[in-house]
C-alpha cells in the first residue's frame, strides 16, 4: 500500500465493503451500491443502510484512535466503538450504548440453540483480561490470536445488544494492529 498514490481510496473502499458484509450476517440486505447512493425504497432499507455506515464510521475511528494511542487497546476503546455502532436508531439504539451490560443477557436460537454469556458481574475483570490478552503479542499467530479474541468477546457478550457487531469489527482492528 506504500507504493500507492492514495491508499486512503483503496481501504475505504474496502472498509465500506466490511461494512456491508458484516451487516449482512446480521440479515441486513443493502449492498455497497445501496449506501454509496445512499436513496432507500423502504424503511428497512434505510435502517440498513445506517448500520453500514455506522459500521464504517466504527472502523475509521478505530484505526485513528489505534494510531493515536500507539495500537493500544483500552475498554474506553470498545466501548466507544459500541456507542459508534448504535448510533441513529438503529436495532439496540435504545439499550445503553457505549456502556457494559449491568443484567444478564441471553441469545435464544431456535436453529443452533440458546447461549447464555457471562454474567454481567464478571464482564468488567473479563473484558479487562481480554484487553490485556489483545495488547501481548507474542502469540506467534497474529491470526489466531485474532479468532481467540474474536471468541472470548462473544463469550464475555459484554453489552445489551450490537455484540456481534463490535464482535466481528474487533477482528479487522485487531490485524490492523498487528
Amino acid at each position: 500500500m506504500q507504493n500507492l498514490p492514495n491508499p486512503d481510496i483503496l481501504v475505504s473502499a474496502l472498509t465500506l465493503q466490511e461494512s456491508v458484509l458484516s451487516s449482512r450476517i446480521e440479515g441486513r440486505l443493502a449492498t455497497i451500491s445501496d449506501a454509496v447512493r445512499d436513496d432507500p425504497e423502504t424503511e428497512t432499507m434505510k435502517n440498513d443502510i445506517v448500520e453500514i455506515i455506522n459500521y464504517h464510521n466504527a472502523m475509521l475511528y478505530g484505526q485513528q484512535d489505534l494510531v493515536d494511542r500507539d495500537y493500544y487497546f483500552s475498554k474506553n476503546f470498545i466501548c466507544n466503538l459500541h456507542a459508534i455502532l448504535m448510533k441513529n436508531n438503529v436495532r439496540g439504539t435504545h439499550k445503553a450504548p457505549g456502556r457494559f451490560k449491568i443484567e444478564q443477557n441471553y441469545i435464544r436460537n431456535d436453529e443452533l440453540g440458546n447461549f447464555t454469556p457471562l454474567p454481567a458481574v464478571l464482564t468488567d475483570e473479563y473484558i479487562e483480561n481480554l484487553i490485556e490478552y489483545m495488547n501481548d503479542h507474542r502469540e506467534p499467530s497474529p491470526l489466531l490470536q485474532a479468532a481467540v479474541i474474536h471468541s472470548q468477546f462473544e463469550m464475555i457478550h459484554p453489552f445489551e445488544d450490537g455484540n456481534g457487531r463490535v464482535g466481528r469489527l474487533i477482528i479487522p482492528l485487531y490485524l490492523y494492529s498487528t
